[in-house]
Order: C-alpha cells, then sequence, then structure tokens
C-alpha cells in the first residue's frame, strides 16, 4: 500500500483503538480509515495511469494498447485524383466511325477492343511494320513484305505488306462476334481480325484473314 509514514502508523494502531471507543468516536475513526483508503487508492490509480505510455494525441476512450491511425488530409484528395486518372476518356469520332456501317443486330465491341482496332487499322494504313508485329501475339500472326500472286492480292493468311493494306484493306466493321468473353472476330469488306485479350497487354490480334465479302 502506498501512502505517507504518519498515515500507515496511525493505521497500525487504529485496531487497538477502536475496540476501547465509545460508539461515537469509533464511528469517527472508521470515516477517517475510509478517507485515508481513498486517497490512497485515488494516488495509485493516478500514478498507473500516468505510468502507461500513450501518445499525446491518443483519444482517451480508446486502450493504450490499440493503435489508431490518424486521417491524412492529403489521402481523400489523392484518391479522387486516382479514380479519375482510371476512368478512360471516352471514344473519339474517328474511333467510333470505324463501326459507323456494322449492320443491324450487331453487337458493338467494348471500347477498349475498339481503340485496339481503331489503332491496329491506323498502322495497317500505314504500313507501320514495327507497330503491327507489337499488335500482334508472339509468333501468331505472319507479316510479310513479299507481294502476293497476281490477282490474289487480297486473299491470303497474315498481314501483307504493301501494297495490300493501302490498296485492298476496308476498315470500316461490318459484322462482330464474341467467340469468348476475351475473343473478338472484327469483320472488315475486306479482313477479318481476331483479337484476345490479354492480362497484362490488353488486347492482342491473334489471328489475320485477308478474305473480300463478295
Amino acid at each position: 500500500m502506498t501512502g505517507s509514514f504518519s498515515d500507515r502508523r496511525e493505521l497500525r494502531g487504529l485496531g487497538g483503538r477502536l475496540s476501547h471507543c465509545p460508539p461515537e468516536q469509533e464511528r469517527e475513526w472508521i470515516m477517517r480509515i475510509f478517507s485515508i483508503v481513498v486517497g490512497v487508492a485515488a494516488v495509485m490509480a493516478g500514478l498507473v495511469y500516468w505510468a502507461a505510455p500513450r501518445d499525446s494525441h491518443a483519444n482517451p476512450y480508446v486502450p493504450s494498447h490499440v493503435v489508431v491511425r490518424e486521417a491524412d488530409p492529403g489521402e481523400d484528395e489523392a484518391a479522387e485524383h486516382e479514380t479519375e486518372a482510371e476512368e478512360p476518356e471516352p471514344l473519339t469520332e474517328e474511333e467510333l466511325g470505324l463501326f459507323d456501317e456494322l449492320l443491324e443486330g450487331q453487337e458493338m465491341p467494348p471500347d477498349s477492343l475498339v481503340r485496339a482496332y481503331a489503332a491496329y487499322a491506323e498502322a495497317a494504313r500505314a504500313g507501320n511494320l514495327d507497330r503491327l508485329r507489337t499488335m500482334c501475339l508472339p509468333q501468331s500472326v505472319t507479316i510479310s513484305r513479299e507481294p502476293r500472286p497476281e490477282g490474289e492480292e487480297g486473299h491470303g493468311e497474315g498481314i501483307n505488306l504493301p501494297p495490300f493494306p493501302r490498296k485492298h484493306f476496308h476498315e470500316k466493321v461490318f459484322t462482330t462476334r464474341k467467340e469468348d468473353a476475351c475473343c473478338w472476330l472484327l469483320r472488315t469488306g475486306s479482313t477479318a481480325i481476331w483479337f484476345v485479350q490479354t492480362s497484362e497487354c490488353g488486347w492482342r490480334v491473334y489471328r489475320v484473314l485477308d478474305k473480300p465479302i463478295e
């Protein structure tokens, strides 16, 4: 028990005194004992409280062993900017124009595929071999610079550069076919192009067949 020396000495003698005291004096001694006990308990509680480690900004209603994470004022603003950055921009008129001749009842591909096809069509028109290679799955599409036989320029498997893209490639998409959750076929007047959506690289071409619609 914590207390002054005089308090402890006084307590030791109280037991003997109470047995020889009149009732009124006995009640007085009991009240004194009660006051001493309450005072000692309050001192001990205060010492325990101040000895416990705590954060200067800690919430007094939260136990000291619970770590409270303070909100960073800049986090909400950063999260808003991140959300805004993740939202894709709307399709351009040029991108949508590649699908404005879709036949009735044909399903419009997702925006990400529309963008991928628009990039493919642009590279094909320019005859950009390096760009076309990056748009195809590795070792899936043959890209050749050897001219096809006369009269067969518009027929064949793979991408033929040049002169097919500049003379025979029709970029407007007429029909679409969703072959799987991540596989689509886009059919133009000259070419059938198969796309697959990869987890790391987005949409990639895995087959090209040049065959005009009769």
